[in-house]
């Protein structure tokens, strides 16, 4: 199996990957024709097969049976009869392909959670982590962890817009190309499945998202978020009861931890031992 690999004009794969990670890869250059191609020397592609799509996170068509339980091809331009047959990492699957259920599952996580061009394979990378960390089944994690991903009376819009460009059925997969900033998320799964960019979070396993101009918390309290993430995060090196207003019961020490700001959002993505 053949991998989509990371190139520039501006520099070596290493350069891509340092931008990715330090947050200065933004909006369209992601999907230019600089940064993937087919690397066709090392080995032949694969037959395409089930949902395919472009490797600018486009549906194109099915080939084969249109089933939630099929494969997934990633191709390098509409229409061609070869392209990337995608592998499930997790191992309880043990190298089989991924579904295009479980694989929308995925893709849908990271739109939801604010993945865009600059974001996108910061949540596809911290979603694995968790679910490495946690240490459970794909199935367990990805449906522990998002249950409601596929339940259309989710209150969050994301997940229902998300739905309802899917379908049900799965029949019809194009819809999705018209709800904005899903490719960038079916990019990023696909991405990280093939190992293309090394992980730009440093093995993050948790995050959390505010919008900038929001500046008053729960109690009342008119705060900088980014100047309060970073007091907090720097206690919970040393003390773990700070976790536990971060959703985690048992709390935990945090290793390390990132803040970027992006679109009128701060996002923070943080490790804990």
């Amino acid at each position: 199996m053949n991998k989509i690999t990371p190139e520039t004009q501006k520099g070596p794969p290493s350069r891509i990957n340092n931008d990715i990670r330090n947050g200065n890869i933004f909006d369209d250059q992601l999907l230019s024709n600089s940064i993937f191609k087919l690397d066709t020397e090392e080995k032949q592609l694969d037959t395409a097969k089930g949902a395919c799509f472009t490797k600018e996170g486009k549906f194109d068509r099915w080939v084969g049976a249109k089933s939630p339980n099929s494969s997934v091809t990633i191709i390098d331009k509409a229409n061609a009869t070869q392209g990337v047959v995608l592998k499930n990492n997790a191992s309880d699957f043990n190298g089989l392909d991924i579904t295009v259920k479980q694989f929308l599952k995925r893709a849908q996580r990271v739109y939801a959670e604010g993945g865009d061009a600059k974001l996108g394979v910061y949540y596809a990378h911290a979603q694995d982590n968790k679910r490495k960390k946690l240490g459970g089944s794909e199935i367990s994690n990805y449906q522990g962890m998002s249950t409601k991903d596929f339940d259309v009376s989710h209150k969050d819009k994301k997940y229902q817009a998300w739905n309802t460009h899917r379908g049900n059925t799965y029949n019809d997969l194009s819809k999705l190309n018209m709800l904005d900033n899903a490719n960038y998320a079916i990019i990023a799964v696909a991405d990280l499945l093939q190992g293309i960019s090394s992980d730009p979070t440093n093995g993050a396993t948790q995050w959390r998202g505010h919008d900038v101009e929001e500046t008053t918390t729960l109690d009342g309290k008119t705060v900088n978020y980014k100047t309060k993430w970073e007091s907090e995060m720097e206690k919970a090196k040393t003390d773990r009861s700070v976790l536990k207003d971060y959703g985690l019961p048992a709390g935990g020490i945090v290793e390390n931890y990132m803040i970027l700001e992006n679109k009128g959002r701060y996002q923070l993505f943080f490790k804990f031992k």
